[in-house]
């Protein structure tokens, strides 16, 4: 009998001293995650809090009161509100997002330190995983507005009658001026390459019913606005409109133009825009080094040029940071070789640069003639030279080429 006790006195003990080693090996565990881990306690929502609370953009004033001071005087239309994502170093990036005066959205971006709980303010213009953090958080925000609504705000607030003014304040003007017997208002349309159409239109309050009047945009696929003519004879953009606004058919010749334009129209503006890079670079080793500098390195190397020896050209190369180029020298002239740009420094036809959307390409230029390894390809009627444009995968310019061929 007094063995039984004993054994049940062990396993008792026992039982106890499991008990009290689970314990201390959790309490270990939770010791060691909290010396060890970097802030155990930094939540999301904990982050936003801080960097609202800081001062970081203005001391002696929050960042969140600086930021309502900042959108009510400024115009803003819209707060779209705090976020916060994770940043390759393992720190943070809050942000605030709107949309500003001018219907674009923008922000204000902070990297906090998890740990000693640090908060600066960061921009694109620090580089690296700052730009594509910041580009990720741009791409990811939810406007509460349907697109047609924001193109037309955009429209109505940008400056694109020139003077200062903004459309809306044109409009204004011409209305108070003209009076509208009957108005359709601001109407949106897109097209299949991505642009948008928008416009108001009115018919004058004169005696007799007149033709309606208009004011049209085009809204390209990189956002830049610029005024079209209202003429619905002989534009398909304003024909569009009207159709829009009240059913009146598209003259089918107008259906045709739109459709064939934009083949033969497209060369031309490949054509253009080869000019104005070479109105920008020039085409000669001289023009390169008046426009940019003494280059980082250069070296020169004889073609092939088959059985024409005398036609050899010599390629002169040079090397600067982010860009390498290339010229053809002969006796008695030199031509432009090759460009190959993979800093945001160095533009292609004075507008495209490393780092825009590839949606500002289309739109300078049109749908590509290839696509190679993700990189958009563009060719000359004559296929005398070609323009790549190599994206990543979130179709951001990552590189550029220029190549220019001899015959």
């Amino acid at each position: 009998m007094a063995g039984g006790y004993a054994v049940k006195a062990r396993n008792a003990v026992l039982r106890r001293d499991v008990r009290m080693t689970l314990v201390a090996v959790a309490l270990c565990l939770v010791l060691a995650f909290l010396l060890f881990s970097v802030d155990p306690f930094l939540t999301p929502e904990l982050a936003v809090r801080l960097v609202r609370s800081s001062g970081a953009l203005r001391g002696g004033t929050t960042n969140e009161d600086f930021v309502r001071s900042a959108l009510a005087s400024n115009g803003a239309v819209m707060s779209i509100g705090w976020g916060t994502d994770p940043l390759e170093n393992g720190n943070h990036l809050v942000y605030f997002l709107f949309l500003d005066a001018r219907a674009l959205l923008r922000g204000w971006f902070f990297e906090l330190v998890p740990g000693r709980r640090l908060i600066r303010e960061v921009k694109r213009s620090h580089g690296g995983a700052y730009a594509d953090a910041i580009d990720a958080a741009f791409s990811a925000a939810r406007i509460p507005l349907p697109e047609e609504r924001l193109v037309a705000l955009r429209v109505q607030r940008s400056e694109a009658m020139g003077q200062g003014r903004t459309v809306q304040d044109a409009v204004n003007e011409r209305l108070r001026a003209e009076g509208a017997r009957s108005s359709y208002g601001w109407i949106v349309s897109s097209l299949s390459d991505g642009r948008w159409i928008a416009g108001f239109l009115y018919e004058p309050a004169v005696p007799e019913k007149s033709p309606m009047r208009g004011f049209v945009f085009e809204v390209g696929v990189d956002g830049v606005i610029r005024r079209l003519p209202f003429d619905p004879e002989r534009r398909y953009e304003s024909a569009l409109l009207l159709h829009e606004a009240d059913g009146t058919p598209i003259p089918e010749r107008l259906r045709r133009e739109s459709r064939s334009h934009g083949a033969t129209d497209q060369y031309d503006r490949i054509d253009a825009f080869l000019k104005e890079t070479l109105r920008y670079y020039g085409n000669s080793a001289n023009d390169l080094t008046a426009r940019l500098g003494r280059p980082a390195s250069s070296r020169t190397k004889t073609q092939n040029a088959g059985n024409d020896a005398s036609f050899a050209p010599v390629l002169v190369s040079l090397s600067y940071r982010g860009l390498r180029a290339g010229v053809y020298r002969w006796p008695d002239h030199e031509m432009l070789a090759y460009l190959d740009i993979s800093s945001a420094d160095y533009p292609l036809g004075g507008s495209i640069r490393v780092g825009m959307d590839s949606r500002a390409v289309r739109s300078a230029l049109g749908e590509p003639h290839r696509i190679e390894d993700n990189a958009l390809v563009y060719t000359d009627m004559k296929n005398n030279y070609d323009f790549v444009f190599r994206l990543d995968a979130k179709g951001v310019i990552r590189g550029m080429e220029l190549v220019l061929y001899v015959d």
